[in-house]
């Protein structure tokens, strides 16, 4: 039997694209096919370009398996076919399509292990994978080829990029780097620098990647001749991470120190944007005076021979890259021959010395410019060097030898087991007249391969007689069982509920489940196979499923598909899971779910446990189906209240935003930014081709949206200035029509709550409200009232710069008010009856009024 493959995952591949990571894994291929012993490359390119690799395969790598993640795809299971727009970007997706076609590879192909590139966390899904669910992945090492994380590259281009999304993939390069079982780098300097900036203490296996070697090499050129003019090379994209400005800025001041004529050769293609001018091209070629312009020339990509021929005719390379891991150029114009000035980074450590073979200066275009001039001043600056020869180690063969030999991975995870020790599931499922959901929400998890749970149903004050008599029913049916319990208690809201069956729960893992919602049946039994197995994590969420109320749940017409825990990504969107994670019992001892809050306490819990440094991760299948209702809590009051809900969480957790305000107040722009780029670019497509009505309504929400974001900016500043100077009010006017059905006119009123405050007041009246008359007493919070009847009846009170919402009485006999705040009116109908009767605070988001029933 053949011995097992050493699988390369990749988004290069050499002739199919360009690139230096897809050129490696090439040169690695024909080595280990020529050594007997064909590697399984798994890619994820474009058609074309794996059309062009498998004609070059053909005849030079004949034994070597290619195979690609759409390929391996095709069939997909519903629950597995999770479509690009369910991430919230494509890196993310796919990394998970990666996972799967490994699982799949994996059925018909033995491998000895898998080797990611760092760059966009390509292993960032099947490493989790391992790590937490096991499976087909589990025991196989898994390793990281250095390159050059994403993260660092950006920073060294000086990219402003702070997209929610950036944050997420430098936090998948980080966890695949941190998870992997060992790293190869190009040189142990490579090595020691990234386990300093990552924290990585695991194996590292060093070997000189192979590079392409024009002529035959051999020896330094030493130039004498110094009658015409002095050309001095550039090699590599024109990029601010390949350090292209500070050869031209050092460049210029040369030309402007010394009396010779040079000559600039600017070799490679151009890799940056520029926010100043049309191109970088165009901003390097701005720092050039415009007498010296015709002495740099840029040449652009070039053939391999062309590249040869400007090299012999230079006096000296620079290579003044921010950042290398290897550096394929200087090492292309070492073999070449042409004395180097490269930047003084750890990549070139094991390979240059400064005096030996290359000079080094300091990373500044001033210490670029001053190596030169005294290279350029020395009468035979190169006699002492030496030509050094690095293609010696390059044989990756015996490099994967080694690897396999030392790689030591986490054993295959043992799977939760049903014995007398294993750990209990306590589920916590608050009810409030969800008489029509309550059975299939239990039968979900009854139907759970992991048997080892409880569940608790928490009625949380339910009226109705048929949602007491569902009630009653449990009680009746689950009388024998002790794995279900139904307790009652007065009506909290939902963490109210939360918190009193957590109290009840005897189990070491809780999972809070809403009485209309389902587990799938592996769910408990992947939770605390994770948990057992990561004591360090804190509780795991998972992919989920929406279903519409009324079909089938495998009809799937939604999903969320959480990231890990991360500050400051949580305090921008719930994106850590939907509030059915497993947490461990331990977390509940010091963090409980706001009470206070009448919805987004699960985001609120995600705010607690991120401050607290708490880690969670996401299980990368889909485990939970969600149903969505129109009358659900988060329809009907979260989505409408969103702008108060955050505001409460931000001020209870003031300091932990405090500690990385300055990070969430630039991602929160960004986004803002975006969403307006994207309102115009829909505004103009909507204009230009008449989508429809449907797309015409997406337009039209997205615009909608934007504008309320900024109106909400504009509006935090005009009432933020007018609290300063005390000029910020709110008016509230009695108008003379009440509505059809009202059996009169009257506003009780109930005064003013600021956010954050314990109950509405009336002493913030600006004048006397001759129309209005005071009366003692109100409903819980209120104690006192003001009330009117005649048309025209004006009241003004004085208000903060945050938000504050105006207690009213809605009943059959209350008439219209129009609410003025901001420069904004808004007419309000105060007319209640049955359900709709009661004290109501009206909330201003910043746009509208807001009711919600307090009493």
């Amino acid at each position: 039997m053949a011995a097992p493959s050493v699988c390369f995952v990749s988004t290069e591949i050499f002739p199919g694209t360009p690139g230096g990571i897809g050129r490696l894994i090439q040169q690695s291929a024909l080595a280990l096919e020529h050594a007997g012993w064909p590697a399984v490359l798994l890619l994820d390119v474009p058609e074309a370009a794996t059309e062009k690799f498998r004609v070059y395969a053909r005849s030079m790598l004949p034994r070597t398996s290619c195979v690609t993640v759409a390929e391996l795809l095709t069939g997909l299971a519903t629950d597995d076919d999770i479509p690009l727009w369910a991430f919230h970007f494509p890196e993310y997706w796919r990394s998970y399509r990666v996972a799967l076609a490994l699982r799949r590879l994996l059925a018909d192909t033995r491998l000895a292990g898998i080797e990611f590139p760092d760059y966009c966390g390509l292993g960032y899904v099947a490493l989790k994978w391992r790590r937490l669910l096991g499976g087909e992945l589990g025991g196989l090492p898994m390793w990281i080829r250095l390159h050059a994380p994403h993260e660092l590259c950006i920073a060294a281009d000086d990219r402003q990029d702070d997209r929610i999304e950036t944050r997420q993939l430098h936090a998948m390069e980080r966890y695949s780097l941190r998870h992997a079982d060992g790293w190869v780098a190009p040189s142990s300097g490579t090595l020691t620098w990234l386990r300093g900036v990552y924290g990585f203490d695991g194996p590292g296996w060093v070997r000189t990647p192979p590079f392409e070697r024009v002529g035959s090499g051999g020896a330094h050129r030493r130039h004498s001749d110094r009658t015409g003019p002095i050309r001095i090379l550039f090699y590599g994209k024109l990029q601010r991470l390949k350090g292209t400005d500070l050869f031209v800025r050092a460049a210029v001041d040369l030309c402007q120190r010394r009396p010779e004529r040079f000559e600039f050769d600017l070799v490679g293609p151009e890799a940056s944007e520029s926010w100043r001018y049309p191109s970088f091209r165009v901003e390097l070629e701005a720092l050039i005076p415009p007498g010296m312009r015709d002495r740099f020339h840029f040449h652009g990509a070039i053939e391999p021979s062309r590249l040869r021929e400007l090299a012999l005719s230079s006096a000296i390379a620079v290579v003044p890259s921010r950042i290398e891991t290897f550096c394929l150029a200087a090492h292309e114009l070492n073999w070449i021959g042409i004395p180097l000035v490269l930047n003084d980074l750890p990549a070139f450590a094991d390979y240059f010395r400064d005096g030996e073979n290359c000079r080094t200066f300091d990373g500044t275009a001033e210490g670029l410019r001053r190596v030169l001039d005294e290279l350029l001043s020395t009468s035979a600056p190169f006699a002492v060097w030496r030509w050094s020869d690095f293609s010696g180690a390059s044989d990756p063969v015996p490099l994967y030898r080694e690897v396999l030999a030392t790689c030591r991975p986490a054993p295959a995870l043992p799977q939760a087991t049903e014995n007398d020790d294993a750990p209990r599931v306590s589920v916590i499922v608050p009810y409030y007249e969800m008489q029509a959901y309550v059975d299939t929400t239990i039968a979900s998890v009854a139907r759970s391969t992991y048997r080892h749970w409880e569940v608790i149903v928490v009625d949380d004050g339910s009226r109705t007689p048929e949602a007491r008599a569902k009630l009653e029913e449990l009680r009746v049916r689950f009388a024998v069982d002790s794995r279900v319990q139904i307790l009652s208690k007065p009506n909290g809201g939902l963490g109210s509920a939360r918190n009193h069956g957590i109290a009840h729960a005897a189990g070491r893992y809780i999972l809070p489940l809403d009485s209309d919602d389902l587990v799938h049946p592996d769910y408990l039994a992947c939770a605390v196979t994770a948990l057992e197995a990561n004591p360090e994590l804190d509780a795991v969420s998972c992919y989920v499923s929406y279903f519409t109320d009324g079909h089938d749940p495998a009809d799937i017409c939604d999903y969320v598909i959480p990231y890990d825990l991360i500050p400051p990504l949580i305090f921008l969107e719930n994106r850590a899971g939907v509030a059915a994670s497993v947490f461990r019992r331990s977390v509940f001892e010091r963090h409980h779910y706001d009470e206070d809050l009448f919805s987004y306490e699960d985001w609120d819990l995600w705010w607690q446990l991120a401050a607290a440094g708490r880690q969670v991760e996401t299980l990368p299948r889909i485990l939970f189906r969600y149903r969505r209702r129109a009358d659900s809590m988060v329809n009907t009051v979260g989505y409408s209240r969103h702008a108060h809900l955050i505001a409460r969480i931000a001020e209870r957790h003031r300091e932990a935003l405090a500690v990385r305000w300055d990070e969430v107040f630039r991602l929160y722009l960004e986004e803002v930014a975006r969403l307006r780029a994207r309102c115009r670019a829909l505004d103009e497509a909507g204009h230009a081709t008449g989508y429809g009505e449907e797309t015409t309504g997406h337009e039209y929400s997205v615009r909608l949206t934007g504008r309320l974001l900024l109106g909400l900016l504009r509006s935090r500043v005009r009432a933020r200035l007018a609290a300063a100077l005390g000029r910020r009010t709110v008016t509230v006017r009695l108008q003379p029509k009440p509505h059809p059905e009202a059996q009169g006119m009257e506003v009780w009123c109930a005064g003013v709550r600021p956010v954050g405050g314990p109950e509405w007041r009336l002493d913030g009246v600006v004048e006397p409200a001759p129309l209005w008359e005071r009366r003692n007493g109100g409903p819980p919070g209120a104690r006192e009232m003001l009330v009117a009847m005649s048309p025209g009846a004006t009241m003004t009170f004085r208000v903060g710069a945050e938000g504050f919402g105006l207690g009213f009485l809605h009943h059959p006999w209350s008439g219209r008010v129009v609410l003025t705040v901001d420069g904004q009116s808004h007419a309000v109908d105060l007319f209640g009856r049955g359900a709709g009767q009661g004290f109501f605070e009206h909330f201003w988001t910043g746009y509208r009024w807001v009711p919600q029933r307090v009493a």
